[in-house]
């Protein structure tokens, strides 16, 4: 096996948006899965290696601290794994495949090649002590309940391929924020100290729209990017296909809807911050690093989509 060295710090002048531990995350994390038997072969490895899952958190989150880096690109690379599997499944087996996943989330069963969840979110309740935990709890929003509906997304999507079943694009988009794993990456911002972003501000009523705006906008971009992926492995939960089966609309046509959908929501999304910054019930310097860290996040999913990963090929 090749001796892989471990890297040091570096700076980003040759990058847009990446995070200058992403080195060390990338070695931690290839190391952390060997140690724990986390690929069932050799073939699952070197795809993952080759699609740079490693590198989406340190794109989406260029100010993250290694302690807080670390955890986030392990949990980021399980989900993509966890979506990888069930992809290569057909029909009963692969809601089998769901269902199993959220037995082992609920009860913790550890053996080779399974995800250790336990292990996994216990390291967020670390990076996290200095949250005020009764602030998550009244927003009622924590990072296993989204993990759960990320798993049961899985099994609702799975169970509509078995059924030959596709979803109306409405119904599609009320489940997307959970399929797609946007709500998390989202979420991930409140435990990143230097956002200022705690869970009661992230879930308040003043960025409730903000926040949905975002999600929508990571969701239809993934959507874009990546139908023909989609196609490709007869699955239909995507919006441009969606479009096509339920308004019988030409892949051009259909394309140019969600494309227009996106305008609009790129517009909604530039007013409701202008609509932040002049709130005067926030402070500046908070109302700004809001900003900076949810355009971090779009634009890092942008590139991370168009320049690094080869996964929606």
């Amino acid at each position: 096996m090749e001796t892989i060295n471990k890297p040091t710090i570096t700076n980003q002048t040759e990058f847009k948006v990446l995070n200058h531990y992403y080195k060390i995350v990338d070695y931690e994390v290839n190391k952390w899965a060997e140690d724990c038997s986390l690929f069932k072969n050799e073939e699952e490895k070197i795809h993952s290696q080759n699609q740079h899952l490693n590198k989406f958190a340190s794109r989406l989150y260029p100010n993250a601290n290694l302690n807080e880096l670390l955890p986030i690109s392990k949990l980021i690379m399980v989900l993509f794994l966890a979506d990888d599997r069930a992809d290569r499944l057909q029909g009963a087996e692969r809601v089998g495949s769901w269902k199993n996943m959220l037995s082992e989330f609920e009860f913790g069963l550890v053996r080779e090649n399974v995800f250790c969840w336990d292990s996994l979110l216990s390291d967020f309740s670390m990076i996290n002590h200095s949250s005020n935990i009764a602030s998550i709890a009244l927003a009622g929003k924590n990072i296993c309940e989204m993990v759960r509906n990320f798993i049961k997304a899985g099994i609702w999507e799975s169970e509509n391929l078995l059924e030959s079943s596709p979803p109306l694009p409405a119904d599609y988009l009320k489940k997307l924020k959970h399929s797609s794993g946007a709500e998390i990456a989202i979420h991930y911002l409140t435990f990143i100290q230097s956002n200022k972003i705690d869970p009661a501000t992230l879930y308040s009523p003043e960025l409730k729209q903000l926040r949905k705006t975002l999600l929508l906008l990571i969701c239809l971009s993934n959507d874009l990017a990546s139908f023909r992926k989609e196609e490709n492995t007869g699955d239909f939960h995507n919006l441009v296909l969606l479009y096509e089966i339920h308004f019988k609309l030409t892949r051009i046509e259909s394309i140019a809807k969600v494309t227009e959908k996106l305008k609009l929501l790129k517009e909604d999304y530039l007013s409701l911050q202008n609509q932040l910054i002049n709130n005067p019930g926030i402070c500046i310097e908070k109302k700004n690093s809001i900003c900076d860290s949810f355009n971090n996040l779009l634009l890092g999913c942008e590139i991370w989509a168009k320049e690094d990963t080869g996964r929606y090929e």
